[in-house]
């Protein structure tokens, strides 16, 4: 009967410490994974942040034509070609997360030294 009662608590202190275990690796589980979604937003962000930044620190006028019938999204090519610009996919993803205004028609100075922001700000009416 004596063994039965020890058997019993020894039963009962390990029931105990895997529920402790298993509470404690869920929060660990849980810390790692917030930690990780943190660490990779972070990086979207810096990627983002460096695709849509100035191609160099070159100053010199690059004349841009906006024709009748370019938008934003036909632009991407024309810009990506006169190296004003990294990334086609990152300029189009600025102009879908920020909505800018109507292109306006014209000849437009821009330079390599310009941020997409920058860009758009100039091509664009804003």
């Amino acid at each position: 009967m004596e063994d039965y009662r020890n058997n019993s608590r020894r039963d009962a202190k390990r029931s105990r410490r895997t529920i402790m275990d298993r509470k404690f690796s869920i929060k660990k589980t849980a810390l790692f994974l917030i930690v990780l979604i943190i660490l990779i937003v972070i990086g979207i962000l810096t990627i983002y942040k460096l695709n849509t930044s100035a191609v160099s620190n070159d100053t010199k006028p690059v004349t841009i034509e906006v024709s009748t019938g370019d938008n934003y999204f036909t632009m991407a090519k024309k810009l990506k070609e006169k190296d004003l610009i990294k990334s086609e996919f990152f300029y189009k993803l600025f102009l879908k997360l920020h909505k800018p205004g109507k292109l306006v028609v014209g000849q437009y100075d821009v330079n390599k030294a310009m941020s997409v922001s920058e860009i758009v700000e100039t091509i664009g009416n804003e």
